[in-house]
């Protein structure tokens, strides 16, 4: 279980990299993409959309590595399981999102089942590797935080042109894309070194 969990951090560590930054990104870049694409006439539900999406974003791509450890681990009851009550809350909250809010509720409901889908998976995880609450906080946390600064530069861009701030997302997305690659390279090449060197 020790070296599924070790394996399972690195899994993690990449693939929520990838969803948070894919999330902070569409929070960030929903005004200037939503603008450029749509037109003007637009922005102020599809903003709102966009940045209600972005939670399914993080959510759905985070849950799908938890659900591939579920089924890794034998627990096909549990992920069946998991999977109608995703699918219950799914239908229940977009249907309630549409009669409250339109567009945005739909959005809303997506997002909300999406959410507590990765609730359920994360508890999962949890128990099956004794983390704490908080030590799960601690080990999300460092692959969301690296990606708040270019969220907050590009949000900062907003009064500039559509262009200009959709370009200073490109810059600082890129840029956190290619430190957190870079450093996660270096600890798999340390990582893997000091397996050479236990041999």
């Amino acid at each position: 279980l020790e070296r599924v969990e070790e394996s399972f951090r690195g899994l993690m560590a990449d693939g929520g990299a990838l969803a948070a930054g894919a999330a902070l990104a569409s929070v960030a870049l929903a005004g200037p993409l939503v603008s450029i694409t749509f037109g003007s006439d637009y922005v102020t539900d599809g903003v709102l959309v966009v940045q209600l999406l972005s939670i399914a974003i993080f959510s759905r791509g985070l849950s799908q590595l938890l659900g591939s450890l579920m089924l890794s681990q034998g627990a096909y009851s549990g992920a069946a399981l998991f999977k109608l009550i995703e699918v219950t809350v799914f239908v229940i909250a977009v249907l309630v999102g549409v009669v409250l809010w339109e567009l945005p509720g739909v959005a809303a409901g997506v997002s909300t089942a999406y959410a507590v889908a990765l609730f359920m998976r994360l508890d999962y995880a949890r128990r099956l590797f004794a983390w704490t609450w908080g030590g799960l906080t601690r080990i999300m946390a460092r692959f969301i935080l690296p990606w708040v600064p270019a969220a907050v530069a590009t949000l900062a861009a907003s009064p500039a042109s559509d262009w200009a701030q959709l370009g200073v997302g490109i810059l600082t997305f890129g840029l956190t894309a290619v430190y957190w690659y870079l450093l996660r390279a270096e600890s798999f090449l340390r990582t893997a070194l000091a397996l050479r060197a236990k041999r």
